[in-house]
């Protein structure tokens, strides 16, 4: 990392605030920063499951997956009941090529949130499910509730 870019955090800031941070460099693609960022919350709040679970998203975007995969079994420990935990588990497995990992880890997100879409999504690109699989019947039927929010449209669309 250049030494421009380094981050220096001060040890007085509260942790929301460095939440906020965080968030905003991984929105700038700034994710070394990130990463420095959610490293210092969970050494401030080693049992906050939402600083491993932001820690975990930044190093898959910067590519770390190990890393990514540890910081989110660290968050699991945490919130065993967070599906979006084991949805981000799954992607660090598939991009391994590690597919019985990654369709593990989708499957136990969809025992905890049954109608999540994204993960619905990614499982069935693991797996290649026929058409007529009930997966992909249950995929079809949301996308045609009208109460289905755009933003998981928008995932079944892509």
């Amino acid at each position: 990392m250049n030494d421009m870019h380094k981050i220096r955090i001060p040890t007085n800031i509260n942790p929301a605030a460095l939440e906020a941070e965080g968030k905003r460099c991984q929105q700038m693609g700034l994710y070394d920063q990130a990463v420095a960022i959610y490293e210092h919350l969970c050494q401030l709040q080693p049992t906050n499951p939402k600083a491993h679970y932001q820690r975990g998203l930044a190093l898959y975007a910067r590519g770390d997956l190990r890393a990514a995969i540890t910081a989110y079994r660290t968050a699991a420990k945490y919130a065993p009941n967070h599906p979006g935990i084991f949805l981000g588990l799954g992607n660090c497995f598939y991009a391994l090529g590690e597919r019985d990992k990654a369709i593990a880890s989708y499957e136990d997100a969809l025992k905890i949130k049954p109608d999540f879409i994204s993960c619905m999504y990614s499982l069935v690109l693991t797996n290649n499910y026929a058409a007529n699989s009930p997966i992909i019947e249950k995929l079809h039927a949301l996308y045609q509730s009208p109460a289905l929010p755009h933003s998981d449209r928008a995932t079944l669309c892509f």
